[in-house]
C-alpha cells in the first residue's frame, strides 16, 4: 500500500486507492513507471486525470472518487498501519500485524523473499 508521509506523496496513495476502487489495478504498474522511470510526477489531480482519460477512465468518475470519503480513508489507514508498524523505509513489508523487514534490514531481496516466507508460514501454522 502507498504512504503520504509528505504532501507531495497524498496524491500518489489517492491516484492508488482511485484505480482499485475502479477495479483497475492493472494500472498500479504502469502509474509507478510514468511516475519513476518517465519522470512524470502525476502529483496531482489534473495530471492524474491525463492519465486515466488516456487509459480509457471516464475523468468525471475518477475526480469523484479522488476526492471521495472512501479514498480519504484509505489514505489514513496506509498511515495508520506505517505507525504502527514503525516504517522507516519503503518499501518495508509487513505480516499480520507483528513482524516488520526490509531490504537494509536483511541484506538483499533474496534474502527478504526468504525471511518473509518463512515468516507467513509460522503464521499460517499458527
Amino acid at each position: 500500500m502507498p504512504l503520504a508521509w509528505r504532501a507531495e506523496r497524498v496524491a500518489h496513495a489517492r491516484l492508488y486507492y482511485a484505480l482499485h476502487a475502479l477495479q483497475r489495478e492493472d494500472l498500479h504498474g504502469e502509474a509507478f513507471d510514468t511516475i519513476h522511470r518517465r519522470s512524470q510526477p502525476l502529483n496531482d489531480l489534473p495530471g492524474q486525470l491525463e492519465f486515466v482519460k488516456a487509459r480509457g477512465i471516464d475523468t468525471a468518475q475518477f475526480a469523484t472518487i479522488f476526492n471521495s470519503a472512501a479514498v480519504d480513508r484509505e489514505v489514513q489507514h496506509g498511515n495508520d498501519l506505517a505507525k504502527a508498524y514503525r516504517v522507516a523505509v519503503v518499501p518495508s513489508l509487513g505480516i499480520a500485524g507483528k513482524y516488520l523487514s526490509d531490504v537494509p534490514k536483511v541484506g538483499s531481496e533474496h534474502q527478504l523473499v526468504l525471511l518473509l516466507n518463512d515468516l507467513i508460514a509460522r503464521e499460517v501454522r499458527r
